[in-house]
């Protein structure tokens, strides 16, 4: 990159992020450049010979009759068998497959300030941060909570031994990531308010334990800088982390400095981050829903303590659930794969499967809304939620603006047009997500990974991956690193009826034209897509077009020019049109399945097209339809006809 392409690029990160971040993250690399946070100052771990259990700690989770008797034989079975797998050395990473619990790493010999940002040499941190978030602790508790058995504490004990024997104080990966820290905290925390009552527990594993929490908050205030240049879900997580270390130590000097920083914080951040239409400030589902599972977390420490939350956070929250809750499909709890997947479940309560996000809107719904809608209540259960006296008065809940999705009989669609205000994941101006009887027939891809050779270093997030237009073979916005687009694309919704909606976005302002897709939901069971490119300057020309959309996987054929796709007891079938002349034609397409051709002309490599990535680090087939147009004459439009059909189920012909 030559010295004045690096300027551009820092002049143009510098307005896209704002000077006051970009302010925070220049101080936090100075800071950690020139050695500052190895000499930072650290208060010793006091003796704790006066410290008093917190009155609140035994309150966390719901005692064992209550829920016991609120939980089927197979939730139990299942978070037995979740337990029993850690007592192997193993854990669900990402919620999908066992992986070994290792907390070891080469970097543990340098203090956390001395190695990369995030990533290191190539390698995948996410990987090893995921055992290290001691999401698996929960499984743990809410066996032990069960069944009273003491093989669970004992497993506990000797994996915080482990951890704490490989991974001293601020030494290695593991201590780089202020929020990583904080999750393993509130863990720790929890894993004391269910084990501190076990008959094996002794005072010296009360010292550690409680040192471990004194050394994992005096971390995050260091690098709060960096938080705030984020501005996402590390300042929120980090919030929390502070909130309840300053809670579980409310007897200290320290730890009142912490409960004050982590309320203002935690409450100043959703207020911010939140949008008056509940959108979350990253633009991805997966993100939306860690947001939501922090509030509830706050929220339940919050009632233990007496304090109230402030009306400007109940606001946004509901706002924030209330979007959530337009997304989820009633039948299995899915959600469009929106935005960052990268498989973060804190705090996993819930014995449904990772992507179903009717735990959390449920307990969300049961906690800040007036008129709760029980759907799916073990995760209220665990925590013993309770509801705010501040949602019984009148008038709570405010006005919440329409979202951009249709509805009519079995089909349901979201189509995606933004005017980012905060760093964008992806490319995805024009995305639509296409639902019938609650299954995703036109699907996001999601994430995979962030780091791994090209194509798969965060690749899914290109424009060409998702199902809208790509022209000139070239993103809506530029591509700048793994997490930073720059020269962000608008979005702009012109009209949205009861079976229609329609968007244009500028991503292609510098072809000379603009895309704009209008959606028309026809009958209980079609869907028409319409995308036209439009010339804005009069010598606009486009030398290359393609439509792309990503189907599960499933036996297809085609008949007649129709892609015909058949997955279990559904039937998708999708025809293309395209204006050639002033007529409107058939067009060809290429059928692509995990990076391979099965049908088409195309000469062209696509290897991450057909993949679906559920969570992270893990990619399934699917079958992606890619049309390709070359020189078309302008203005373009093409025409994709959607149709579902079901079988009846046995009950339902019954």
């Amino acid at each position: 990159m030559t010295v004045r392409n690096s300027i551009i690029r820092l002049f143009k990160s510098t307005r896209a992020l704002g000077i006051k971040k970009s302010a925070f993250f220049a101080v936090y690399q100075a800071a950690r450049r020139s050695g500052f946070y190895r000499t930072y100052h650290l208060e010793q771990v006091p003796v704790f010979s006066t410290f008093q259990t917190p009155s609140w700690i035994h309150s966390l989770f719901a005692p064992q009759h209550t829920i016991s008797n609120q939980l089927t034989v197979d939730q139990k079975t299942e978070l037995r068998q979740k337990a029993d797998l850690i007592l192997t050395g193993k854990f669900l990473a990402f919620e999908a497959v066992p992986r070994p619990i290792d907390f070891g790493h080469a970097s543990a010999n340098l203090h956390w300030s001395m190695l990369s940002d995030n990533f290191t040499n190539g390698e995948d941190i996410k990987l090893s941060w995921e055992a290290a978030r001691f999401s698996w602790v929960f499984p743990l508790i809410q066996t032990a909570i069960l069944e009273n058995n003491p093989v669970y504490f004992n497993a506990f004990k000797n994996l915080l031994h482990s951890f704490s024997q490989q991974n001293p104080q601020n030494m290695g990966i593991h201590w780089t990531s202020a929020q990583e820290v904080a999750l393993r905290m509130i863990a720790l925390i929890c894993a004391y308010a269910v084990f501190s009552q076990e008959p094996e527990w002794d005072d010296s594993f009360e010292f550690e334990l409680r040192a471990s929490i004194w050394q994992h908050a005096q971390r995050i205030p260091s690098t709060l800088l960096y938080a705030r240049a984020q501005n996402n879900n590390h300042l929120l997580s980090e919030a929390l982390g502070l909130y309840y270390a300053g809670t579980f130590f409310a007897e200290t000097r320290m730890g009142q400095k912490w409960l004050q920083m982590g309320w203002r914080i935690f409450n100043q951040t959703l207020q911010s981050q939140i949008s008056s239409n509940g959108t979350y400030i990253q633009q991805s589902m997966n993100y939306h829903r860690l947001m939501l599972t922090e509030a509830v977390w706050f929220y339940k420490i919050a009632s233990l303590t007496g304090k109230s939350l402030p009306p400007a956070t109940l606001i946004k929250l509901q706002a924030a659930t209330h979007w959530l809750d337009q997304f989820v499909q009633p039948e299995n709890g899915k959600t469009p794969n929106l935005g960052h997947n990268d498989g973060s479940l804190i705090f996993p309560l819930s014995t449904s499967p990772y992507d179903d996000y009717r735990p959390i809107l449920n307990a969300c719904q049961h906690c800040f809304l007036p008129q709760p809608n029980p759907t799916n209540l073990d995760y209220t259960y665990w925590l013993s939620l309770p509801e705010t006296i501040q949602n019984k008065k009148s008038g709570s809940l405010q006005p919440i603006a329409s979202l951009p999705i249709l509805r009519n009989g079995s089909m349901q669609a979201y189509l995606r047009a933004e005017s980012f205000l905060d760093r964008p994941a992806h490319a995805d101006q024009n995305h639509l997500d296409l639902w019938f009887h609650g299954e995703n027939i036109a699907m996001d891809a999601g994430t995979y990974r962030y780091t791994d050779l090209p194509p798969w270093n965060n690749g899914l997030a290109h424009t060409l991956n998702h199902n809208t237009l790509t022209l000139n073979d070239q993103d809506q916005m530029t591509w700048a690193s793994r997490f930073l687009w720059l020269d962000w694309s608008k979005g702009l919704y012109l009209d949205h009826g009861v079976n229609s909606i329609s968007a244009q976005h500028d991503g292609y302002q510098k072809l000379g034209v603009r895309h704009v897709r209008q959606v028309t939901l026809e009958g209980r069971d079609e869907c028409c897509v319409e995308d036209r490119i439009e010339a804005i300057k009069k010598d606009a020309s486009i030398q290359r077009g393609s439509l792309h959309w990503l189907l599960p996987d499933g036996e297809w054929k085609i008949v007649h020019n129709q892609f015909e796709l058949q997955v279990d007891d559904i039937i998708v079938q999708l025809s293309l049109l395209w204006q050639n002349k002033g007529q409107m034609e058939s067009t060809l397409f290429n059928v692509i399945r995990c990076g391979e051709l099965l049908h088409g002309t195309t000469k062209r490599s696509y290897p991450t097209l057909g993949w679906f990535s559920p969570t992270y680090n893990i990619k399934i087939p699917a079958i992606s339809i890619l049309a390709e147009f070359v020189k078309p004459v302008l203005p373009f439009c093409v025409q994709s006809n959607w149709k579902g059909s079901k079988y009846p189920t046995p009950l339902e012909l019954g």
